[in-house]
């Protein structure tokens, strides 16, 4: 497959609430700290269930250093401390202010999970396991970003 394709499908499939895409934009959410406490508690669980489930899996990447791998693992990793920061804040009552910074953070995690999840394993595959995260992503990111994709 073109890799300039695979990086679409990937970009859409993880695409995901902080990536940005072409397709129509959501409007900011109304702030609603219960609520996006919730989802970003959502949040927390699918992403440390995917960073589990890469974990567990070894393999060779295609054509790809094993540096990639390792690459993408560390992201993964990174993307769920920032995940249980985001959370904590907001259990703490936190606002939006106070925890963009930590929301801009995950946006750019994502975007490098996705650069180097894409050398790493078939689109469909890679696809299905992001799909639990790209909906807790959407979940969180409508109350932080309004340049994001609408589902």
């Amino acid at each position: 497959m073109n890799p300039h394709r695979l990086f679409a499908i990937l970009a859409i499939s993880l695409g995901l609430a902080f990536a940005g895409s072409s397709a129509a934009w959501a409007e900011l959410a109304e702030w609603n700290q219960e609520d996006v406490t919730q989802a970003a508690d959502a949040l927390v669980v699918a992403v440390s269930d995917l960073r589990a489930a890469e974990r567990r899996e070894e393999r060779e990447p295609p054509g790809g250093p094993r540096a990639s791998q390792a690459n993408f693992k560390d992201t993964l990793k990174s993307l769920e401390l920032a995940a249980k920061r985001l959370a904590l804040q907001l259990e703490e009552g936190k606002g939006r202010d106070e925890t963009m910074s930590v929301a801009k953070r995950i946006r750019s995690l994502v975007r490098d999970a996705q650069e180097t999840g894409r050398r790493l394993m078939p689109s469909a595959q890679f696809t299905a396991r992001v799909g639990p995260a790209r909906a807790a992503l959407q979940a969180v990111g409508v109350y932080y970003f309004e340049d994001q994709p609408a589902e």
